[in-house]
């Protein structure tokens, strides 16, 4: 059971994602895990963090059939917020709007400051990524996906052949 550490801001945005993967149960996390029990794995989480969103530090134990469904969420919030800044303000999602208003008042008066949003969304897909890769037992969420990629070793002349 991987154990993520999260940022206030990481902690809201996976929060909206969950938030997004519980309000569509006909479509993306339920029909990919099957069915009526897809929801199970995420619901917990959801509530966890709600009680946590304030702290600076989140701590949370993620259960390993958990973790990629994350992602999906995530990936469905970071569209969700791409939306709501083209749509005005407006979103299909119930809660959804409310809670990014929450989080981020500067999206109340400006909906298109909502693209701001999305860029923390995806490094933060990004990292949980990292950690579904390495099978739970990844860097821990606040260390960049950098950190441990080599550095690319080529000669210039060598871009220019071919």
């Amino acid at each position: 059971m991987p154990h993520l550490r999260l940022r206030q801001r990481d902690a809201q945005i996976l929060y909206l994602g969950l938030l997004h993967g519980e309000a569509r149960p006909g479509r993306g996390l339920a029909t990919r895990s099957g069915g009526r029990g897809a929801a199970e794995p995420i619901a917990p989480l959801r509530a966890l963090l709600e009680g946590e969103l304030e702290r600076a530090i989140v701590e949370i134990d993620v259960p390993d059939e958990a973790l990629p469904l994350l992602g999906e969420a995530l990936g469905a919030a970071i569209n969700e917020l791409k939306q709501l800044a083209m749509a005005d303000g407006r979103s299909m999602v119930p809660g959804f709007a409310e809670a990014l208003r929450r989080f981020f008042p500067e999206i109340d008066g400006e909906p298109s400051a909502a693209l701001d949003v999305v860029g923390h969304g995806v490094m933060l897909r990004r990292r949980l990524d990292a950690v579904v890769r390495a099978g739970g037992s990844g860097p821990p969420e606040g260390a960049a996906p950098e950190a441990d990629r080599r550095p690319l070793r080529r000669r210039w002349s060598r871009l220019w052949r071919r």
